[in-house]
């Protein structure tokens, strides 16, 4: 992320840092948590060292070496990878306690730093608690509640806005998304650059397509619909990860029904022909939708997944046809 992209999609964050570099107030320790904190991470890193810009420029060598990540006096740990241990923030501490090699920084990056253990969180708060001239910390976390409130009362806490659909849906735009892109991709995903990630997804496109085929056969072939569902989604599709965007274009694709009725636009429009195929109630729809809800909490209790859509087309099935 360059300036302008901060100031455009976390405008808040880009004031609080705006002013702390213009003051030159800068935090020895910084907590980022929500949305493209990794991404907010690095900015500041950058704008630590830059000397082009107050905020990070993203051209000149120092903010090309953070990126990527080959600077000397810059180090990173991602919890996401590994769980981060006693040892390692040891390693970290006996080293940044020497003099910097390059200039008179050092930054370090611990992205997602809830995922360490307890001997490591109370290691570096130690280290937190004397802080070091030009040395500084950059913490990534989900939410603040998951790290150690001694460290979060050290840190400059900067909480992320979540991206609006719209402003994922002009990403995309921007991006050469397709119509139909721009309108299922911000239902699907809550950030912008994932989003931006699955343009042109096969994945999208086969789920999209077994969805469809599995909608079809509810309305007009209801015998076959729980055994094509086990062929085609059961067996394709095993992560929770990748059921969540079954279920909710399932559900974007009830939805979409109801605006049929009601003249409203749709999302799927790859699905038109299908819609005007279909008679159903405003009513009906409602139940389905609540349903489809449904199964999307159950997903994320550790369900059998298999008997979890089964329920749900049973379920959907009672709607439609009264049983």
């Amino acid at each position: 992320m360059i300036t302008s992209e901060i100031k455009t999609k976390h405008p808040i964050t880009y004031q609080i840092l705006n002013n702390v570099f213009t003051k030159n107030a800068i935090s020895h320790a910084y907590l980022i948590v929500g949305y493209n904190r990794l991404e907010i991470a690095k900015f500041i890193a950058k704008s630590i060292y830059c000397e082009s810009n107050i905020l990070a420029c993203g051209q000149c060598e120092d903010c090309i070496k953070i990126e990527e990540g080959i600077k000397i006096d810059y180090t990173f740990i991602d919890g996401s990878e590994h769980t981060v241990k006693k040892g390692e923030i040891e390693s970290l501490q006996y080293n940044f306690n020497k003099s910097a090699l390059e200039g008179t920084k050092k930054v370090y990056i611990i992205h997602n730093i809830e995922n360490s253990t307890k001997e490591a969180m109370n290691s570096l708060l130690k280290f937190l608690e004397e802080p070091i001239d030009n040395v500084y910390a950059i913490f990534t976390a989900t939410q603040a509640s998951s790290v150690l409130p001694t460290i979060v009362s050290r840190c400059l806490l900067l909480s992320l806005e979540k991206p609006t659909k719209e402003s994922i849906r002009k990403e995309l735009i921007d991006n050469k998304a397709t119509e139909e892109e721009s309108l299922l991709l911000p239902s699907l995903f809550n950030d912008i650059a994932t989003a931006v990630e699955n343009i042109d997804s096969e994945q999208i496109q086969l789920i999209k397509n077994e969805i469809y085929n599995i909608i079809d056969d509810l309305f007009f072939n209801p015998d076959n619909v729980i055994i094509n569902m086990h062929i085609h989604i059961n067996k394709q599709f095993k992560t929770n990860e990748e059921l969540s965007i079954v279920l909710r274009i399932m559900y974007i694709a009830f939805k979409d029904l109801f605006h049929v009725k009601h003249s409203l636009p749709v999302i799927l429009k790859s699905y038109g022909s299908l819609y005007e195929r279909i008679k159903i109630e405003s009513n009906q729809i409602n139940q389905c939708q609540g349903i489809l809800l449904e199964a999307m909490e159950d997903l994320n209790t550790n369900v059998n997944t298999q008997l979890m859509f089964d329920r749900l087309i049973i379920g959907l099935k009672g709607v439609i046809y009264g049983r």
